[in-house]
């Protein structure tokens, strides 16, 4: 699983910064995927390493077996089709969910926030774009906070990169304990809001309750 992991993650083209430019160069992605294969088949191909979770809309989710990563990818086989809707097999996000999956950057969920800074660079706020869309090896962040229906709150700021060809990474980060949370990459404009891509997609999929498991039984009828 965790060869699949990082096989995904270069996948999600591998921001790490170094050299002499801002950002690196998209790393090719490795077996099983290609470009011809669309990434559904690709994960079935792999030790069935991803389920299909369901299909919401135009999109398929497809969620690791040990639940450590998720994607999402489109499943529409029209050519002219309207903003925000992939073509079949067309990667819109990957989420990397479980403690220790390996991240962008050599980092891993659960790992000290202070290495996303150090590693890929400061971030300001989403409204310093004059910083951080000018800037060599800098990002944006933002504050938020998620509840859930059982009244628990989730404090965390959202780390976003992107590099010269609009492929972004991002990290959700506990802003009470100072590690990663979660991680997201993504491809392209497509989003109309990047800088929640992570959370809503989260909350799409139902996927918050793997990050904080409510307790077993909550909220089940008792007979």
């Amino acid at each position: 699983m965790i060869r699949f992991i990082r096989a995904l993650t270069a996948l999600c083209f591998l921001l790490v910064p170094g050299g002499a430019g801002a950002y690196t160069d998209p790393i090719v992605c490795p077996p099983p995927f290609t470009e011809l294969t669309p990434a559904a088949n690709a994960a079935r191909a792999s030790d069935a390493a991803f389920l299909h979770l369901r299909d919401i809309g135009s999109d398929a989710g497809y969620l690791a077996a040990d639940r450590s990563a998720f994607f999402a990818m489109g499943t529409r086989s029209a050519e002219a089709l309207p903003p925000y809707i992939l073509a079949e097999g067309q990667l819109r996000i990957v989420l990397f969910l479980g403690k220790g999956t390996p991240l962008p950057g050599g980092l891993a969920v659960g790992g000290p926030a202070s290495d996303i800074v150090r590693i890929f660079g400061p971030v300001y706020p989403v409204s310093r774009s004059d910083i951080y869309e000018n800037e060599p090896r800098s990002g944006m962040y933002t504050e938020n906070t998620h509840t859930f229906r059982d009244g628990r709150m989730f404090r965390y700021y959202t780390l976003t990169y992107a590099d010269r060809n609009g492929r972004s990474v991002q990290f959700l980060v506990d802003r009470d304990t100072k590690t990663i949370a979660a991680a997201a990459c993504w491809d392209d404009s497509l989003f109309s809001r990047p800088d929640t891509a992570a959370a809503d997609a989260l909350t799409r999929w139902g996927l918050w309750r793997l990050l904080f498991p409510s307790p077993t039984g909550q909220g089940a009828l008792a007979l």
